[in-house]
């Protein structure tokens, strides 16, 4: 699967380096504003991909050209549950023990301290 759930993987990574270097910094200093869009099967119908050049995505297209967008990512999963468990945890799916969607809801899987909100919080 590739597509914007993909890419989040990799925003993820960049947000936990980004959090993780600002951590040591003085409080006075701006800290980042994070907008996290994980979205599931949009695949390359976005506008600002080269690939539909038929779909019609103004504000997509507008967000994408005030950050990062990333064309060529993938997913940890097959599945959504086990996806967003990895993209939310930092954990794969063989690890978090969650692999299909009738499993029950992804929290049961990972501890509630090892989340991207958690990670976030700490960080202020």
């Amino acid at each position: 699967m590739r597509g914007p759930i993909t890419i989040c993987c990799i925003l993820v990574a960049q947000i936990t380096t980004t959090c993780a270097s600002s951590s040591t910094t003085s409080t006075n200093e701006k800290r980042p504003n994070i907008l996290f869009l994980p979205i599931d099967d949009l695949n390359t119908w976005v506008g600002y991909h080269p690939s539909n050049h038929q779909s019609q995505t103004p504000n997509i297209d507008r967000l994408s050209a005030l950050g990062t967008s990333f064309t060529n990512a993938h997913a940890p999963a097959t599945l959504c549950n086990p996806s967003r468990t990895a993209i939310w945890s930092g954990v794969r799916p063989h690890t978090s023990g969650c692999y299909g969607l009738d499993d029950k809801p992804w929290t049961n899987h990972v501890a509630e301290n090892m989340t991207l909100n958690a990670h976030l919080k700490r960080r202020g």
